[in-house]
């Protein structure tokens, strides 16, 4: 019998044996959010996705800098105390996820850190 014979079943084997059993739930796979308290009150799952506020975030007006005179080229940013600054988003929302659109809020966690807010939560809201 050849090597590759052998070889292509116990590869097989191999993959079927590291895959995950866990399915991702929709709080692992969602970055929007309509209630930021809909965690059951466990503190533990506010904060442990990045795509989940905590129940102290704070709403935020989010727009592509496009949109703003003071900016004028594509990225994502976010009114703190009045002044649009960058954001620093710890989820991936897809390419240019504010453009095109206005009205936008987003919940987040995080500060400002060299003039650009880094989110360690953020949801766009529904």
């Amino acid at each position: 019998m050849h090597k590759t014979c052998l070889t292509l079943p116990i590869l097989l084997l191999a993959l079927v044996a590291c895959g995950s059993d866990e399915e991702p739930t929709e709080t692992q796979t969602s970055t929007e959010v309509s209630n930021p308290s809909d965690s059951g009150g466990d503190p533990a799952k506010l904060t442990s996705n990045p795509a989940t506020p905590s129940e102290t975030a704070h709403q935020f007006s989010v727009e592509c800098g496009c949109a703003l005179d003071e900016i004028g080229h594509c990225g994502e940013y976010i009114e703190v105390d009045g002044k649009f600054v960058e954001l620093n988003l710890p989820v991936d929302l897809g390419a240019m996820p504010f453009c095109g659109k206005s009205g936008l809020q987003g919940l987040a966690d995080g500060e400002v850190e060299d003039g650009v807010f880094v989110a360690s939560t953020f949801a766009l809201m529904d």
